[in-house]
């Protein structure tokens, strides 16, 4: 049974929650704090928390200093908040910080449906076959240490490009891929920039930190032992490419800031999986870019019958230790044929909720669509993977497909 913990300095709104969930007492086992401190000292005493609720503005210790907590004294547990707030620089803060964050008053069904998503994309990351391979493999990477520091700048009340930009000058290979990427065709800037702390305002905090994060992980195998086909230069600029894809697709469907943003940092790290083959799992990885080539397989066919797990598993995995947002694991995990991710947990639907099978426009498509087109002019030596079109029929977004070109030849990506 999975443990979930609320959290609101309002009873009556806890109050609200117990009585809105009652039918979900045979699925989850429950818990209700006042404070966050009361909320704290439950988790000490019961660590084993799957997912953490809370409002954002609590008396005392807020929504996001909580969570900030919860973050680094139990990465496992999950972590939504729960914000009725339009502060664009509040929100930003509490996204470093939370998986997901919903607007409030929230719907009981929305509230379900979001923690029952939660639930199935971990149990999907858990298999057998992953946990196979992570024993394996050993420690999986650390957090990166320069992508922490920015995540801890961004959560204070005074958050500064100014230090953040001054965080990235003291390490110089990263402060050179921070100005090549803002140089690049992507951000169409007409006069080179050579200013770091420029370049960081141009791509803007949350784009700045996932960069930061896709350079660090792209570091992991600068100095490795990778196999022969593998490069990881090429892959880099894939990532790029998707990235920005992603980001130009999302932008002309949405005006929601936080889904351009979370596809773009989809589209960046898509392929971390493929770097933590390449390094811990070097020989095998080899074999099975091998097979792929000799096959005539797509490169994640190969994983699977070589490893039995494919990069993108492997990457969500890591991504959803790190904390990062549930949208943009799901992408990930799901991206080269997002048919397969679960809409629902339908094993609790007894619990006498409707959730039904609706999909809409996500940073999944974006990522989707974005790897699919760089796929196509990419030299992979192996199958590249087909387009869902039962997935994108099931949108209604087939017929787009031709105007999602001209965004991403438009932007330079193909």
């Amino acid at each position: 049974m999975k443990r979930v913990l609320f959290v609101d300095d309002e009873i009556n709104v806890l109050n609200g929650l117990k009585r809105s969930l009652r039918s979900c007492a045979r699925d989850w086992s429950m818990s209700f704090c006042q404070s966050g401190e009361a909320a704290l000292a439950a988790m000490e005493k019961f660590p084993d928390f799957d997912v953490v609720v809370t409002d954002l503005n609590m008396e005392g210790l807020s929504g996001a200093d909580f969570l900030l907590q919860v973050r680094e004294k139990y990465p496992q547990t999950v972590r939504f908040v729960l914000s009725g707030s339009t502060d664009a620089q509040l929100l930003l803060k509490v996204s470093n910080v939370a998986h997901q964050t919903l607007g409030k008053p929230c719907e009981a069904t929305v509230l379900y449906d979001a923690i029952s998503r939660a639930f199935v994309l971990r149990d999907e990351l858990q298999n057998e076959s992953m946990r196979h391979i992570l024993n394996r493999m050993g420690d999986l990477p650390a957090l990166p240490v320069l992508y922490e520091q920015i995540v801890q700048e961004m959560v204070r009340e005074d958050a500064s490009i100014s230090r953040v930009g001054k965080l990235i000058e003291q390490d110089p290979a990263m402060s050179t891929k921070v100005l090549q990427i803002v140089n690049s065709a992507y951000m169409g800037v007409r006069n080179p920039v050579s200013n770091l702390v420029q370049a960081c305002s141009m791509l803007g905090l949350e784009n700045l930190k996932n960069v930061v994060l896709m350079a660090e992980v792209f570091d992991l195998g600068a100095a490795s032992d990778l196999p022969d086909a593998f490069s990881i230069n090429a892959l880099w600029q894939h990532c790029l490419d998707v990235g920005e894809g992603a980001r130009q697709i999302a932008a002309s469907e949405t005006e929601d800031r936080t889904c351009i943003d979370q596809a773009f940092t989809a589209g960046l790290l898509h392929e971390v999986g493929q770097l933590i083959m390449a390094t811990q799992l070097s020989e095998e990885f080899g074999k099975a870019i091998a097979h792929a080539q000799a096959s005539h397989l797509t490169l994640m066919d190969a994983e699977k019958a070589v490893l039995g797990v494919t990069h993108a598993q492997v990457g969500s995995y890591l991504l959803e230790l790190w904390g990062l947002p549930d949208a943009v694991v799901e992408a990930i995990a799901f991206h080269a044929f997002p048919s397969a991710c679960p809409v629902a947990d339908y094993s609790l639907v007894a619990s006498g909720y409707d959730i039904g099978e609706e999909r809409e426009f996500s940073p999944l498509t974006a990522l989707h669509v974005a790897n699919y087109f760089a796929e196509e002019r990419d030299a992979l030596g192996y199958i590249r993977s087909d387009a869902d079109t039962t997935y994108l029929e099931s949108l209604g977004y087939v017929e787009k497909m031709d105007s999602w070109w001209d965004c991403c030849n438009l932007s330079g990506v193909t």
